[in-house]
Order: C-alpha cells, then structure tokens, then sequence
C-alpha cells in the first residue's frame, strides 16, 4: 500500500498469485477484473476513506503474491480495465466508455516463474515497476510489472514489455481513469485544501489565470501573480473548489 492515502483518493491494487493460487476480494474493495487461465491475476480498486494503513490482508490460497498498489488523485468516475484474451505479455487494446479526454492508462503483466525480469516499459509508457519473488523456475513463484501513460485519448493498445528469461503464461492488462474535468475559467476563484508540502497555499483564496486543458496559475485576489519559490516542496495531493457568487433577493439597504 502507498505511504499514506487522503480521502476520496482512487486506490488501484494488482495481484498475482502463484501456481494457480485463487484469492479473496478484500474488504472494502471491489473487483474490477480478473484472468483465470493457468494461473490467477486480479485488478482490484477501492475509493479511500483515509483510514488505510500501509498494508492489506488479503486472503489466498498460494504461498507467494506479488502485488503492486497505486494512489491516484485529479480523476473522476470508477475505473476500467481489460485483459487480453491469451496469455501473452501484450496488454489489450482498451476503449474507455467516455469520450476522449486526459487519461491515465496503466499497463499490467504477470507471470509465475520469477527466474526473468521486465526490463523496458511499453513504448510510450514510462514509471516501470516491478516486483516478484527470488529467481526461481517453479511455477508458484510470481513476479509483476505496471508502468503509466497519461495521453489524450479515449482509445489505447500498448505495446508489449520487454522482457528475459522465461515467462509461464503472462497475463496482461489495460486500466484506465478517467482524469478530472473543471469549467473553472480565468478570473474565477478557488480555494485549495488537501495539499501536502505546499501547505502554504491551502485555505487560501486565489484567482485562475492562463487555464489550458490540463493546468492554471494562480494570482493573489487582487491580481499578483503568486511567487511560491519560496514555499515548501509540494509533496503530493491538493483539491480545490470552486467560489460562486449568487445574486440576493435583498436590496443593499436590507443587507447592513
């Protein structure tokens, strides 16, 4: 599990188990999807209610697992995901159910045996993580790797992982989240929270200036550019909301 967890965040967990180990959905979590097929490989995601700890139980029937968990912030919707349909170290080809917009793609690979290793990311995809037990050739040793993309579209094939060694039966997968959408504009006002490191800029009104697609700079309410050089290293996180102003049914005279 990450080192900590905010709520609201989107927890993302893929599992492997070996030989042809089954495992149980664990509390509070929900199965996106699985591949039974000389072997078990699990996609499970869970929305965070900031209580996590940094491990999980969860309930097997194989002696090793290997697992990889992701903490995801800025997105919206449930998470999908694919597996292919023959066990190979190709992810699928995955078309989300939304309309083309930023999207965080994460590609998956399992295998048993643990005497190989995944030693390049798919093409274009980058962060590559993997885990798994000592070298090994007997089938209830697993190892796993998940590497990232984020891109503009709601359609994706990833390439392959590179790999050595031997691989018994890999399975493969797609996950998709969907990244987070605003109708913020400059000049409207925010007010940002849940920021770890830059805690500076959190409970603070500030105003939307040069919005593109995926970013804003921040201005001080009356227009000054925000200078946050000599602010504390942002670590990770952060929300913000939006400030409306409503009109009143009162007269100003009625107001004081």
């Amino acid at each position: 599990m990450p080192a900590y967890t905010i709520t609201g965040n989107l927890l993302i967990m893929v599992v492997k188990l070996g030989s042809t180990g089954t495992a149980t959905t664990p509390t509070g979590w929900t199965l996106l999807t699985s591949r039974s097929s000389t072997g078990n490989s699990y996609i499970y995601y869970k929305v965070s209610d900031g209580t996590e700890s940094t491990s999980i139980n969860l309930t097997v029937t194989s002696s090793h697992v290997s697992a990889i968990t992701y903490r995801i912030s800025n997105y919206e919707g449930l998470p999908e995901a694919s597996f292919a349909a023959t066990n190979v170290n190709d992810p699928p080809s995955l078309t989300t159910s939304w309309s083309s917009t930023k999207n965080l793609f994460i590609a998956a690979c399992t295998t048993r045996q643990s005497n190989n290793a995944f030693t390049a990311a798919p093409t274009n995809y980058s962060n590559l993580k993997t885990i798994g037990d000592p070298s090994s050739g007997t089938t209830a040793h697993v190892r796993l790797a998940t590497a990232t993309r984020e891109v503009n579209s709601n359609i994706e094939d990833p390439a392959a992982f590179t790999t050595t060694g031997t691989l018994d039966n890999p399975q493969s997968a797609t996950i998709a989240i969907k990244g987070a959408t605003t109708d913020i504009a400059n000049g409207d006002t925010i007010v940002i929270s849940g920021v770890v490191g830059m805690t500076q800029v959190n409970g603070k009104r500030f105003t939307v200036s040069n919005k593109t697609t995926t970013t804003f700079e921040l201005k001080d309410v009356d227009g000054t550019n925000v200078n946050t050089s000599s602010y504390t290293t942002y670590t990770s996180g952060g929300v913000f909301n939006r400030v409306y102003t409503l009109p009143t049914p009162f007269l100003n005279c009625r107001l004081t």
